[in-house]
């Protein structure tokens, strides 16, 4: 019953979500934004979401930024997503992926990499920029994709260091069907007074692809 009084009004809002889920589930990537002030109760939708679409095939990860912090470590959000998928059910399957098709992500990572390896992988990322990693982890996410359903949800992304929003750009322009989906959240008062560009991604992407925006 309470959690059916947190949701009175809100049916709408679910269903596009859900919605969106089935449509990713076939093959249709989606990038859902789901903004509002806060207190608004951005977050009790999404684990509603959450509670409805972890319940298939689908993998799961998320992430979120902390004030001060997720503005300053790039991808900080993405890293923790992978880091909690790694260490959850199937997570030797995602780090086997992690080291063969992101090396230069695997060495930020180095409580999911086996200690023997560390070495080799950073002769094989020495000399990588920015380019390699936005590159290296949009085939990672492709990959895993491919292989089950893909839930990747970004949280307070009104602190994110630009990195992560560029990524979340070059997820959205990836050729061919993939069983993705993109749940990115954060506060609109906080991002519209800082000019944000996430703010600046969610209306572009609505311009050019039309998504649904919650």
């Amino acid at each position: 019953a309470r959690r059916a009084e947190r949701f009175v009004g809100r049916t709408p809002q679910l269903d596009a979500l859900l919605a969106a889920h089935r449509r990713a589930e076939a093959g249709s990537r989606q990038i859902v934004f789901v903004t509002g002030e806060a207190g608004i109760g951005k977050t009790a939708l999404v684990d509603e979401f959450l509670a409805a679409a972890s319940q298939g095939d689908t993998r799961v990860m998320g992430g979120g930024c902390v004030e001060g912090y997720g503005g300053t470590e790039p991808y900080y959000p993405v890293l923790e997503a992978l880091g909690r998928l790694c260490r959850g059910a199937g997570g030797e399957q995602v780090k086997t992926a992690l080291v063969s098709i992101a090396p230069t992500w695997a060495i930020l990572m180095p409580s999911c990499v086996p200690a023997d390896i560390l070495d080799s992988l950073l002769a094989r990322t020495l000399g990588a920029g920015r380019e390699r990693m936005m590159r290296e982890i949009c085939d990672l996410l492709q990959t895993l994709a491919r292989e089950r359903p893909l839930l990747l949800v970004l949280d307070d992304l009104h602190w994110a260091d630009f990195s992560t929003i560029d990524m979340l750009s070059a997820l959205a322009q990836l050729k061919g069907p993939l069983r993705l989906m993109i749940v990115a959240v954060y506060r609109s008062d906080d991002a519209s007074s800082v000019r944000h560009p996430v703010m600046k991604l969610n209306h572009t992407l609505m311009l050019q692809i039309g998504r649904a925006h919650v």
